[in-house]
């Protein structure tokens, strides 16, 4: 309740991942009425992609948008 509020703004407006009042079923409709606008199209699968996300970087992100003091963000570390 406390981090949305101040990364709301920066998100990119076709983002729908974990947004409030976003759904799947709403990406799917934009996505399926860009199809009928555009003559091609990017398909891409990010695997495992917040289990391979530098921590540090990520960390720099949040901090740039929001008081660090009122958030900690830990992760298990990776085992290879």
């Amino acid at each position: 309740m406390t981090f949305e509020p101040m990364v709301e703004p920066v998100f990119h407006h076709d983002s729908y991942g974990y947004r409030p009042h976003k759904s799947a079923l709403d990406a799917v409709d934009a996505a399926r009425k860009r199809c009928w606008q555009m003559d091609w199209v990017i398909d891409l699968d990010i695997r495992d992609f917040f289990g391979s996300i530098d921590h540090e970087l990520m960390l720099k992100a949040v901090k740039r948008h929001t008081n660090p003091k009122l958030l900690l963000i830990t992760m298990p570390p990776r085992e290879f």
